[in-house]
């Protein structure tokens, strides 16, 4: 045991001296890892800053634009109509052409659906289309077939249902669904949510007041030609950096 009554007034005991170089060196530690945690945060940031900057000027140098569709015409097969039981499905086959306006961007297209939707209700099948390439520049067209499902309508639709019978014709909207993804030399973007939809004022008959159909086919289904441009949803990234380039 060590009597604290035998020591130089200036002299600790060994055990806090001991207790002192623990904390020291404890201290420094501490110090040691907050600096590399700074060092890190640092070189981190600096390259996100580095590379967000490469990526902007990069996409304001090639001016990039989203793809723009084009509903060419459809072709109305067949159609259950019944107001008692709420159902409208129609057969169509729509024939879109999109278009990729880009100068060295190229684009990837997958997981596309196409359907029919009438007020918001889809009232076909969908149409799986397989992953697509297009080139920069490039012109391709799909032409899926649409099948009636024989969904029920809602209530509220109803009024819209007859008016649209007194009419004569239907607006209906062709829609795509799927992802989009760019790609600039080796570099290949996320995929980005693809929505896209075709508006289409399509009669019931032929040759009626409302539209300039023909007959086509043994089957007598009825085609009109509508060259309709789409409305294209464009990611929040890319109509980010649209902004930034007006500006």
């Amino acid at each position: 045991m060590i009597e604290l009554s035998n020591m130089h007034p200036h002299q600790q005991p060994p055990n806090t001296a001991a207790g002192g170089r623990m904390i020291h060196r404890y201290e420094r530690r501490q110090q040691f890892n907050l600096g590399l945690i700074r060092q890190f945060c640092g070189a981190l940031f600096t390259s996100i800053v580095i590379f967000t900057l490469i990526g902007l000027i990069a996409w304001a140098v090639l001016q990039p634009l989203p793809p723009s569709f084009v509903l060419e015409h459809t072709t109305l097969s067949s159609y259950n109509l019944s107001i008692p039981d709420l159902i409208f499905s129609p057969t169509l086959q729509v024939r879109i052409w999109y278009h990729n306006p880009n100068r060295r961007i190229e684009i990837y297209y997958d997981k596309l659906k196409v359907y029919a939707a009438y007020y918001d209700r889809q009232v076909t099948q969908s149409a799986d289309i397989p992953p697509i390439y297009q080139g920069d520049n490039d012109t391709n067209v799909l032409s899926p077939t649409l099948l009636g499902n024989n969904s029920i309508l809602s209530y509220y639709v109803v009024p819209n249902l007859l008016r649209d019978q007194d009419d004569g014709a239907f607006w209906i909207a062709v829609k795509i669904d799927g992802r989009v993804m760019f790609r600039v030399g080796d570099f290949v973007s996320e995929p980005f949510h693809l929505h896209v939809s075709c508006p289409a004022h399509i009669p019931f008959f032929p040759n009626s007041s409302r539209g300039s159909g023909f007959v086509v086919g043994p089957k007598a289904a009825a085609k009109y030609p509508l060259s309709r441009t789409c409305a294209v949803s464009v990611p929040t990234i890319i109509r980010r950096i649209l902004q930034i380039i007006k500006e």
